[in-house]
């Protein structure tokens, strides 16, 4: 006797079978497949159906394999004029395909691309479509990991245009297969999209202000209609003298003016694949005029968003590579993020900077922080905590300097275990280590103090407190010293310990290309050669420097 679910009744198996199979036969219904809201129902009720069945399972996948994916096929060849929403459909039909690919021998990989290819490049910007998308995929992600390991850094793009349109709504599925985005190929370019989501959000509202919204139109095809006609205009030009009209004159400086789809620019940000090539659309004569329009005009909730989840995109992309990457790949992310300082967004919000003084504060957890707290004490001094105008700033970050000078005066080591018994560092080694960061600490204090001067007073208790200690290292106690003398003579304390990024010509200041005609009988010798006294003897800094 035959199972109830597989009888012929409304609501059976063969019921629900047949309605597809008619609706992939229907030739009326090509034009718009995904218009009989009955379908999406019928398709859902048989992955069930075969989910649940447990003796007839391999018969009914059998039987429901042909009729998926002809109906996938119909949906995914669907006229742009369709009406009906076909994402949601073929997101279903797709994960019968994961879940019964290998009892029918089918590879799903074809079919994921013909999603992401035909469906979603035309629907990213549906909410409906695109939640359903990440839920999918983050569902499937440990499946599409290990068969699919390539896809989605393929098609990353088109998932960062998607989060894009969405926003904020969206972020934490989004969050969840930003991993899934990294593989060697992607990771570099990756990175600089990461960078320019605020950039592809303007370049997407440009294109909904020229063509009209931006769900059921692909915006690679028309990217590439628009190529013939240029080359056609390029060949009129050659054979008769005349004149191709620039039509990107004033595309970005008036926004509501028709989009140029050729510019190199907007067809590297709304690309839908990884083409593995890094973006240089930064060099585009139509960024500046582009950048500038989007700054003097309000802020849509969009690029608002964006905005805001950039760095937090970028701050799990950072700690995903630190912990995953190779070094090799690492090394070269390097100059392509310091290219990036220069080209960014400009917004203060997007450009925030992860908190220096977090960093000092974990200098004693273990040497690599050490290491970077050393390093970031020096970056600190020798740019005067970004410069003259940036007092409150500056403020901070010494506050903060002094707090790390104080902990280590009280202590003769940095704390790097916390366990009794337990070294991970000789005894010797960690009182070097303490003497290095603290010599750097002193060094950024005064450096900051000369920088800063209503932070002198506060620079020569700190250093006071150094020079009496009776526990500092000899190294640290003499720079303390060094700098109290120094700070004595404001005119060479600031050619000595001025930041290298201060501009000027105040005292001190030494114009080293008239540094022939310069004396520098004032110059404290004594300090560096821990002579007493004054320098006995007066001669030209042309004795010093090298004759041209």
């Amino acid at each position: 006797m035959a199972s109830p679910e597989l009888g012929g009744g409304a609501g059976s198996y063969d019921f629900h079978l047949r309605s597809l199979s008619a609706a992939s036969r229907d030739s009326a219904a090509a034009a718009d497949p995904a218009s009989d809201p009955n379908l999406l129902q019928s398709v859902r009720r048989v992955c069930e159906m075969c989910r649940e069945a447990k003796d007839a399972r391999d018969e009914m996948v059998a039987r429901a394999f042909p009729v998926m994916s002809k109906l996938f096929q119909r949906c995914a060849a669907a006229p742009i004029q369709a009406v009906a929403s076909t994402g949601v459909l073929l997101l279903t039909i797709l994960q019968f395909f994961l879940d019964f690919g290998e009892a029918v021998l089918h590879d799903a990989d074809g079919s994921l691309k013909i999603f992401f290819r035909s469906c979603l490049s035309r629907e990213f910007a549906d909410p409906v479509v695109a939640e359903r998308t990440l839920e999918f995929l983050v569902a499937n992600k440990t499946k599409i990991l290990s068969s699919f390991p390539t896809l989605i850094p393929q098609f990353y793009p088109l998932l960062l245009k998607l989060i894009a349109s969405n926003g904020e709504r969206l972020e934490k599925k989004f969050l969840e297969m930003l991993p899934l985005m990294m593989s060697a190929g992607s990771f570099l370019p990756l990175f600089l999209s990461l960078m320019d989501l605020p950039m592809l959000v303007v370049a997407l509202e440009k294109v909904e202000r020229s063509s009209g919204t931006l769900i059921g139109s692909s915006i690679a095809t028309i990217q590439k209609s628009a190529a013939p006609e240029m080359l056609l205009a390029l060949m009129d030009e050659a054979y008769t003298g005349s004149t191709i009209e620039d039509s990107r004159g004033n595309s970005g400086s008036d926004d509501s003016s028709p989009l140029d789809l050729a510019d190199p620019m907007f067809l590297d940000l709304l690309k839908d694949e990884n083409d593995g090539i890094a973006a240089k659309h930064w060099i585009s004569p139509t960024v500046s005029s582009t950048l500038q329009a989007a700054v003097n005009s309000p802020q849509s909730d969009r690029l608002k968003q964006s905005l805001e989840m950039a760095p937090r995109f970028l701050s799990l992309y950072f700690a995903i590579a630190l912990r995953d990457v190779n070094d090799s790949l690492l090394c070269a992310l390097i100059p392509v993020v310091m290219s990036r300082y220069a080209a960014m967004f400009p917004d203060k919000v997007f450009s925030f900077e992860k908190p220096i003084t977090d960093r000092l504060g974990e200098a004693h957890d273990n040497p690599a922080k050490t290491e970077l707290a050393l390093h970031l004490c020096w970056a600190i001094g020798e740019h005067g905590a970004g410069g003259v105008n940036r007092k409150d700033v500056a403020r901070e970050l010494f506050e903060n300097l002094e707090l790390l000078l104080y902990e280590n005066l009280a202590t003769s080591r940095l704390g790097l275990s916390q366990e009794p018994g337990f070294d991970s560092m000789g005894a010797s080694s960690r009182k070097s280590s303490q003497a290095r960061l603290l010599c750097f600490v002193v060094t950024a204090i005064a450096k900051l103090a000369t920088c800063h001067s209503e932070l002198l007073p506060r620079a020569r208790v700190s250093l006071a407190k150094v020079a009496r200690s009776r526990t500092s290292d000899r190294r640290v106690w003499q720079r303390a010293c060094d700098y109290l003398g120094l700070m004595n003579e404001p005119a060479i304390c600031l050619s000595v310990l001025g930041s290298s990024t201060a501009q000027g010509n105040g005292p001190g200041i030494v114009n080293w290309c008239e540094g022939g005609t310069k004396m520098v009988a004032h110059v404290p010798f004594y300090l560096l050669a821990e002579q007493k006294g004054p320098p006995f003897h007066d001669f030209s800094f042309a004795d010093l420097l090298p004759a041209e």
